[in-house]
């Protein structure tokens, strides 16, 4: 193998260096500026004849190797296309060629007589300059946006001709250009973002009825000394305090009205312990040309969040350095970067830590208080809120429910994570034919965490506490010779190998029944259960690709061999093939027919492979094994690695689809069909999670976009962009006796894996139903229910809509974003819970039902005729129509459509350009935005957008989840 590629290379460097030598070439770099020495990004640079080009970045550099007496074309959209001829010492330009022959349009303007001007040359800078006497692009100077910057090859050369064809003023810009140098003004950018954020949606709770329950055909309070858990007792004002010395409120428990002290009971509204959160970001940004003609630039920003519960703090510091263009001659140059970041959250979200505050802040009954009378400000961090004592808390239900204060305040959750990485890659061009690439990188990360629940709490009153350290080290490299030739045509061939070696080091230590006097002392914890392991993986992969484009088609192919030292050979091929056309019959002869500029046919069809992560990073699965009733008692146990035997995915990936242009307007049609084999998903084997491969899954998809573009009229313009998504995600085959594999969730409803069900259906209990579908009614009246799981929803929405349009009026611009989901089932656990504690608004609505007939059949067929009340103080507690049926509910009947229409995004922005060049404030942005601006949604619960336990995972569940904000945001971007 070794010789091969040694004689393959030796081979490749021959045919090069006698091309090479028919052929002159250099290397053009440069910068274009306007005369006021701001930079122009976006410009496209074309080897005329060719496909072969560049792009000016965003500070207006770009570099490009050109043969010596070819053309360069400089073109940019909506602007007028600057043709520069490649000499030995200079450059030359020259008049551009006729248009291609064309059914319509041909009224074109004519060329500026001063385009075909020579350059004009300043021997003392040894620089050519384009000067405003031979002007490169004609454009509306006012309303120039750098914004929409964009490639010329977006867009037709019709649709650029129209463009052209406008009556606009002139202006000129000015091509600065030096070999192998950029003349770099040193620039410096700050960007600050500031906003607060807001809870968005939250459930509907009732403020009418206290703790309590029915006794004895009474309805009576409870308070949290007899460890009430319920909000079934007497309406609030019908009570009042005793005044009694009460530890859980000062003033009193509450007894039947005219039989305490005359203070009427007082209403609390939990809800109130959310917070307005904030954000900020910081961004500085400095860049500036460097040693051997390389472009530096610097990189230092911080983010700073709190969010809607007052512990829950996220920071990060990040900083870079990029180094580009470091040329050590001609045919050598390099780039450099490195780049570190440093975070550390606070109460993040992780297991049921954030979930367990929301369920204690919406089941708090509304006749107890948790702040103790405090203040919500001085209740977060003032013990007198949530303490009695030193181990006892203050909540409406001690030891089945927390206080949310104290949650807040006590929970130990942290988590750090740092990540460096540098790379550096060298690229040598001897010649037009050859070149190779190489590059190397080399990234370490660490994540400490910690966290539990301290002794006294609910989910764990004897306490339990973890800390976890993963550490990841990772080395890659890449070497890529590429042969191409080209003329009218491009012929382009790529030889690449690749190698990665990743190390995994996890230390994690799980402490139980910590010590009281001092918890955090993981040492002196009864039970501690230690994990340490080291996991290594290498791989190494050998591609080819090709590719061969003209004017009118494109084709590549490629193949890619895989060897990896934990995938098994015997368990697939190992035989990666890629395709891909495309197709333009616009270009074929040169000819358009109004209305359509230009249309274009693509298909791509590719075989990968995907192995599983040494250590199992997605955690929706835990909770699949615990009890709905008990989400405050999961946490992220045990972990979940890599296993021998476990084969790859293997996925086939096809698209085909077409675009068409027809300015204004621009068509993409785009439809998909992935197919996954030897999926891999965990799957619980007695009380643990192993790595299965599970099932073989389907994806198919559309996706299409429809955009339109104006020219300014009157200094307006208006931009738009309309996207249409529709997808399925089917199992086809699962690999296991079992019906389902639960892969989110509970014990009593979860997403799972099912064989013709979509990917992630939702699976619960249901009412009992005969034959004919009809509901069957109990002798007592209320229905009857099949506790096994079946399927009662789909995740996936029918469809998705987005809509951006943009106004722009001379330095303003109004963007908008909209977003509206048809479709996609939610299982709405929060509001089963509530019902089932008394906590919703619709229990209290309807509590008080009497002769309720529901629609269904007897046990032996007959209609059902039997009225029910929905409480009914004189029956049996359990009897209640909410409380009979758990804490879960019948599944099937809190399944909601999460239909919702949404403006995700409003933002009016105002741009300043300072045109003077020797001014020390170049450009200012300003920016005010609101994200999250409204929901409409027939779904009841918090934004349906939310997962359970925040798992992606986890879509369409909803236990509690944290709610969604809404943002309003203040941007400043300054450039000097």
């Amino acid at each position: 193998m070794r010789a091969f590629f040694t004689t393959l290379l030796l081979w490749i460097t021959l045919i090069t260096t006698m091309d090479a030598q028919a052929v002159a070439e250099r290397i053009v770099t440069g910068r274009l500026v306007d005369d006021a020495g701001l930079p122009l990004p976006g410009v496209n640079i074309v080897i005329k004849g060719t496909t072969i080009g560049t792009t000016t970045d965003l500070d207006g550099n770009y570099s490009i190797t050109a043969p010596i007496g070819s053309t360069l074309v400089f073109s940019f959209i909506g602007m007028t296309s600057r043709e520069v001829a490649v000499t030995a010492t200079n450059l030359k330009s020259t008049p551009p060629t006729k248009e291609k022959k064309r059914i319509a349009n041909t009224n074109l303007p004519r060329w500026s007589p001063l385009l075909m001007q020579d350059t004009i040359a300043k021997p003392e800078e040894g620089v050519a300059i384009l000067s405003d006497e031979t002007p490169v692009f004609f454009f509306d100077e006012k309303n120039f946006d750098p914004s929409r910057i964009a490639r010329i090859s977006s867009i037709s050369k019709k649709q650029t001709a129209r463009k052209i064809g406008k009556s606009i003023p002139t202006h000129g810009y000015t091509i600065k250009m030096r070999d192998n140098e950029y003349i770099e003004k040193s620039h410096l950018t700050y960007t600050i973002n500031v906003g607060i954020d807001r809870a968005n949606k939250l459930p509907s709770l009732q403020n009418t009825y206290a703790q309590g329950r029915s006794i004895d055909g009474t309805l009576r309070w409870q308070g949290a000394s007899q460890h009430e858990i319920f909000s079934w007792g007497p309406s609030i004002a019908s009570l009042e305090y005793d005044g009694s010395n009460y530890p859980f409120d000062k003033n009193g428990q509450l007894v039947k009205a005219g039989e305490g002290n005359g203070i009427a009971a007082k209403t609390t509204d939990p809800l109130t312990f959310f917070k307005t959160g904030y954000h900020s970001e910081h961004f500085l940004t400095f860049s500036t040309g460097g040693f051997l003609s390389s472009l530096i630039t610097a990189e230092l920003g911080r983010n700073t969040t709190a969010g809607i519960i007052e512990s829950s703090r996220y920071t990060r510091t990040n900083m870079s350095l990029q180094v580009k263009k470091i040329s050590f001659s001609k045919t050598l140059d390099a780039d450099f970067n490195t780049s570190f970041y440093n975070a550390d959250g606070n109460l993040m979200n992780r297991g049921a830590n954030l979930t367990s505050i929301v369920a204690a802040v919406y089941r708090t009954p509304p006749s107890f208080n948790n702040t103790n009378n405090l203040s919500v400000r001085q209740a977060y961090h003032d013990a007198d809120a949530y303490r009695l004592d030193g181990t006892t808390t203050r909540a409406h239900a001690v030891n089945i429910v927390d206080n949310p204060f104290a949650l807040n305040d006590e929970l130990p959750d942290k988590d750090d994570s740092r990540r460096f990485h540098s790379g550096v890659t060298l690229r040598f061009t001897p010649n037009r034919v050859f070149n190779i690439k190489t590059s190397g990188h080399f990234e370490k990360q660490w994540n400490e965490n910690v966290f539990g629940l301290l002794p006294g709490h609910a989910g764990y009153n004897d306490g339990r506490l973890t800390t976890r350290g993963d550490k990841q080290t990772v080395f890659s490299g890449m070497i890529m010779p590429t042969f191409h030739r080209f003329n009218i045509e491009h012929l382009q061939l790529d030889f690449v190998y690749q190698f990665r070696h990743e190390n995994r080091e996890l230390k994690r230590l799980d402490a139980f029944n910590l010590n009281t006097a001092d918890p955090r002392n993981l040492t002196l914890a009864e039970n501690l259960f230690p994990l340490h392991t080291n996991v290594n993986r290498s791989t190494h992969e050998l591609l080819f690709n090709a590719k061969y484009e003209t004017n009118a088609f494109t084709a590549k192919v490629g193949n890619n061999a895989y060897f990896s030292g934990s995938a098994i050979r015997s368990k697939y091929l190992n035989f990666f093939p890629s395709l891909g056309i495309l197709f333009i019959p616009t270009e074929i002869y040169g000819v358009y027919v109004d209305p359509i500029d230009q249309i274009k046919i693509f298909s791509s069809w590719a075989r990968t492979i995907h192995e599983a992560s040494l250590v199992a990073t997605q955690q929706a699965f835990r909770s699949t094994n615990v009890d709905a009733m008990d989400y405050h008692r999961y946490y992220e146990s045990n972990e979940v690695f890599f296993r021998a035997g476990l084969a790859p995915e293997i996925e086939s990936k096809f698209e085909v689809g077409f675009n068409v242009s027809a300015y204004p307007l621009d068509l993409n049609v785009t439809l998909y069909r992935n197919t996954t084999n030897d999926f891999i998903a965990p799957v619980l084997s007695g009380n643990n999670f192993t790595l299965t491969n599970a099932s073989k899954i389907v994806n198919r998809g559309t996706n299409i976009t429809l955009s339109y573009t104006t020219d300014n009229y009157r200094e307006v313009r208006f931009n738009g962009t309309l996207t249409f998504c529709k997808y399925n995600s089917q199992v086809k085959e699962i690999y296991s006796e079992a019906p389902y594999m639960p892969i989110a969730g509970f014990k009593q409803i979860a997403g799972v894996i099912a064989e013709g069900q979509p990917l992630g259906a939702l699976y619960g209990s249901t009412y009992l139903r005969n034959e004919d579908g009809k509901q069957i009614i109990g002798a007592d009246g209320f229905p009857l229910v099949d506790w096994s799981m079946k399927k009662i929803g789909n995740p996936i929405p029918d469809y998705t809509l987005s809509l951006r349009p943009e106004v722009s009026y001379k330095d303003f611009k109004l963007s908008l974003l909209l977003e509206y989901q048809r479709g996609g089932d939610r299982w709405n656990g929060t509001q089963a819970a509530l019902d089932f504690l008394g906590r919703s608004k619709t229990s209290a609505d309807l509590r008080n039902t009497i002769d309720y007939i529901f629609e269904g059949v007897t046990l032996d067929g007959q209609h059902n005729t039997t009225p029910v009340s929905f409480y009914n103080a004189s029956h049996t507690f359990e009897e209640n129509k909410w409380v009979r049926y758990g804490f879960t509910g019948v599944g099937e009947e809190y399944i909601e459509d999460a239909s919702a229409l949404r403006m995700t995004e409003v933002s009016l922005s105002y741009l300043a350009v300072n045109k003077t060049s020797n001014h020390f404030i170049k450009q200012v942005t300003l920016k005010i935005g609101v994200r999250n601006l409204f929901v409409a949604t027939p779904y009841s619960g918090v934004d349906p957008s939310t997962t359970l336990f925040g798992y992606t995972a986890a879509n369409g569940l909803d236990l509690f989840n944290v709610p969604a904000t809404r943002s309003f945001n203040f941007v400043v971007n300054v450039k000097i």
